[in-house]
């Protein structure tokens, strides 16, 4: 049997696991911005992130130049495929290293005549995923 899809609105993404959380549905506040399948995982107790662990605001600590770059890149907007392929990139990698996975997927869409099922990323939504 195929496994199901995943769930955002489900606290607990992993029943065995009962300290994981996905934030989504814990998460009240207007203030604080949480993606879909942002998780956390707390041994004490994980559904009281919000109180316990969101504590001050600090404000924009980065320059206008340094938040258009990763926003011109919109890695939230391609295809499934490329997210999956530089997902360590995405979590971890540097802009730099999100920019040059960028231009090498780009390299790969350009070769779509060999290849013509390639989607590639691009600054258009995913078609199944909702709008923002």
């Amino acid at each position: 049997m195929p496994p199901a899809p995943a769930d955002p609105n489900v606290v607990h993404p992993m029943p065995e696991q009962p300290r994981v959380v996905l934030l989504k549905p814990l998460v009240t506040s207007p203030l604080i911005e949480v993606g879909e399948f942002s998780c956390y995982d707390d041994p004490d107790d994980p559904t009281a992130v919000e109180t316990r662990n969101v504590l001050y605001h600090y404000g924009p600590e980065n320059s206008d130049a340094d938040i258009a770059r990763p926003l011109a890149l919109a890695w939230w907007d391609w295809p499934l495929k490329d997210i999956t392929e530089h997902l360590r990139t995405i979590m971890s990698g540097s802009v730099d290293d999100l920019e040059n996975a960028a231009a090498r997927a780009r390299g790969n869409r350009t070769s779509a005549a060999t290849n013509p099922r390639y989607q590639g990323p691009s600054h258009e939504p995913d078609p199944g995923r909702p709008a923002r």
